[in-house]
């Protein structure tokens, strides 16, 4: 916990994530979930008979955008992203991120 904040070491979900960069301080960072692009015969019948009811594939990893440059955002896992500390947005950190990734609000 900081200030009330409950602050983890990785995120858990895809979106936005306050990520404590050293030099930057808290910072917005977009995460995506990495799935599994081998499902089950189970799952591909699931998704086939009814796409919009199937179960979502699984979660593999987790994985954070870094800002190398201001053309090259790769995205990066966990242990080898420069920040170590996660927390959720406020909502007004929230709409900030939005706007600075282009995202609708």
């Amino acid at each position: 916990m900081s200030d009330g904040v409950l602050v983890i070491d990785w995120p858990t979900d895809e979106g936005i994530w306050m990520g404590h960069h050293k030099d930057l301080g808290w910072f917005p960072f977009r995460t995506m979930a990495m799935r599994d692009d081998l499902p089950s015969a189970e799952q591909l019948r699931l998704e086939r008979e009814s796409p919009e009811t199937a179960p979502p594939r699984r979660i593999l990893m987790i994985v954070a955008q870094w800002l190398e440059s201001d053309r090259s955002w790769p995205f990066t896992v966990q242990n080898c992203h420069p920040v170590k500390m996660w927390r959720k947005p406020t909502a007004e950190e929230l709409a900030k991120a939005k706007h600075f990734y282009g995202l609708p609000a």
